[in-house]
């Protein structure tokens, strides 16, 4: 029977340890960091889903309990949901293989990153492996500056592939989207580690590559980032909010915004453009907040300025503080107080 849609499962790799994110990754997994109002993770289980596969499974971390808790069986997304753990973090690879449980059933599977923004149809790469019979299909993005995974093609098929070659051979970039049949399994048990003792999925590329396995491609038009800083937490959520329609009744939030429940702003408060604020914040009177991220419960103080900055859960900006970034975002953790000017 031809592959179709409802043929595949999918798998998203969430088990990194968003260490760059720190002190936001303290408290949460990075595949929980809020953008636009949602988890980087649903942003993605959403993209799996319009393309028509609702059987999911995550690879997660040994402390990353957090996510099944939130989003349970996945039945509020309309998708059905299941978890695995990487018990030790080495590599793409490796996190695919604790899996096989699950995946290894005969059947082809979509590979995804949790931490994947962009608005690229995932259907088109179900399209293009159906159309065009293959072991593995990638989704490529063309880049004037390519780094890490670098793919090269030759009349429609991928010819070679490697991670963070020393010499760029292509300016092509694997954008973090596989679909596999089944020899991936074979390739997985061969390929060695790294020389950091990890197992990348580009090295299965090319095990399938070298035996004669076909590997088609479709290409990625779209904008898309990988977040692993505070800064692509930032340009993430701009460019999610952009693309979203969200009717903000409220004059004194200047879109492109989001705003949570329970939400309290003085109406004197100005808030936005670009601006993602969680639920049970409070805003005070004549603040100004812009080109920032507020997760729950973040109390603003009259008239602070805060601007370029990530607001964990539960912090506290003192009243009349002023948090303005130049060079880095200004990140406060859980809790945190900021009772100071900063510029940074």
């Amino acid at each position: 029977m031809p592959a179709s849609s409802e043929t595949f499962r999918a798998v998203i790799l969430a088990a990194g340890k968003g260490t760059r994110l720190h002190p936001l990754t303290a408290t949460r997994p990075k595949a929980l960091m809020p953008l636009a109002g949602k988890p980087l993770l649903v942003h993605n289980i959403e993209r799996v889903r319009d393309a028509g596969i609702d059987d999911i499974t995550v690879v997660i971390d040994a402390e990353s309990d957090a996510i099944p808790t939130a989003l349970g069986d996945g039945a509020a997304l309309n998708v059905r949901l299941r978890y695995v753990v990487q018990e030790q973090q080495l590599g793409t690879a490796h996190a695919v293989r604790v899996a096989a449980d699950i995946l290894n059933d005969g059947r082809p599977f979509m590979v995804t990153f949790c931490d994947n923004v962009t608005f690229f149809p995932l259907k088109t790469l179900v399209d293009t492996y159906c159309s065009q019979p293959a072991t593995a299909t990638l989704a490529l993005k063309p880049s004037p500056q390519p780094k890490g995974g670098i793919a090269e093609v030759r009349d429609g098929r991928v010819v070679r592939v490697q991670e963070g070659p020393t010499q760029w051979f292509s300016p092509l970039v694997m954008a973090g989207m596989y679909i596999f049949a089944p020899p991936l399994w074979e390739a997985l048990e061969h390929i060695p580690p790294s020389a950091q003792g990890e197992y990348y999925l580009p090295d299965a590329v090319q095990w399938l590559i070298d035996r004669g396995h076909r590997v088609t491609y479709c290409l990625c038009a779209d904008w898309r980032l990988n977040v692993n800083r505070p800064e692509e937490m930032l340009a993430a959520n701009h460019y999610l909010l952009e693309k979203q329609t969200t009717d903000l009744a409220t004059p004194n939030v200047t879109p492109p915004a989001f705003i949570g429940k329970n939400v309290t702003m003085a109406p004197d408060a100005r808030v936005g453009p670009y601006v993602s604020i969680g639920d049970g914040c409070r805003i005070g009177a004549g603040a100004t907040v812009a080109d920032a991220i507020l997760f729950e419960g973040v109390t603003v103080g009259d008239g602070c300025t805060v601007r370029h900055c990530i607001l964990g859960a539960g912090s506290h900006v003192a009243a009349g503080v002023t948090i303005v970034a130049v060079e880095r975002v200004v990140v406060v953790g859980d809790g945190g107080n900021f009772t100071v000017n900063g510029l940074r």
